[in-house]
């Protein structure tokens, strides 16, 4: 996998999507954030989707969180918490569970 973030479908209806960055334990930077949106929107139009497995590459974590390396680049307090917020990126999975009828993420 070269991508920080790889999606891969299967022909029994279950996607894996993996967080590519072991040697920062999977933090997600801001690009990676974008691409996580982008693939649950893509698999939202998908019919023939049962089961989204998320997985971290590498042996010791799955993800760590926001990668604070790259929060610490940013200049100001605002644009710091657009990087940890992504409400528009997040949004996006948050409402995932509304393409089927039977598929259904929870949260609690």
């Amino acid at each position: 996998m070269t991508n920080k973030i790889h999606l891969e479908r299967q022909a029994d209806g279950i996607a894996v999507l993996t967080f590519n960055r072991p040697e920062v334990l999977n933090a997600l930077d801001l690009a990676m954030m974008y691409r996580f949106a982008e693939c649950i929107a893509e698999l939202q139009g998908d019919a023939d989707l049962r089961a989204l497995i998320l997985a971290g590459a590498g042996s010791t974590a799955f993800c760590s969180g926001g990668d604070l390396v790259e929060l610490s680049h940013y200049p100001t307090e605002a644009d710091g918490l657009s990087f940890i917020t992504m409400r528009h990126c997040w949004s996006s999975a948050v409402c995932f569970h509304h393409f089927g009828r039977r598929r259904r993420i929870f949260r609690r």
